[in-house]
């Protein structure tokens, strides 16, 4: 099972393992974006501080509507206690778990600051 908290503003966070390209694991926090179809979303220098693998750019619509090209990442995590190869989006300032990473998930929200969010995989 995978936990954490809704922070003061509502948003979802949760901690993620990540895979390093040199094969360490960092633990990140991400916001839970149900609106994002991809799996996650990390910022420039936590892609260059990972030393990800870079994937081309992608055509993505973004949550406004406008379209976009975005420099994409080859990267792994640790996912329900399984190594889970993803691809990683690159953007300014944004951390997001996506529902590509939810695929086979039950996810538990209690929307209130500091309420529990609980992500557990679908049997």
């Amino acid at each position: 099972m995978i936990t954490g908290r809704f922070n003061q503003r509502l948003e979802a966070v949760v901690a993620i393992d990540v895979e390093g390209s040199d094969g360490s694991s960092h633990t990140l926090e991400l916001v839970l974006d149900t609106g994002f179809t991809g799996y996650l979303v990390l910022p420039q220098a936590v892609v260059r501080r990972l030393g990800l693998r870079y994937r081309g750019r992608r055509n993505v619509i973004l949550a406004s509507g406008e379209r976009s090209a975005l420099d994409s990442y080859a990267a792994a995590v640790n996912w329900h206690g399984r190594r889970r190869d993803v691809i990683v989006f690159e953007s300014r300032s944004e951390s997001l778990l996506g529902v590509a990473l939810l695929s086979n998930s039950s996810v538990t929200l209690d929307v209130w600051a500091g309420g529990a969010v609980l992500i557990e995989e679908a049997e």
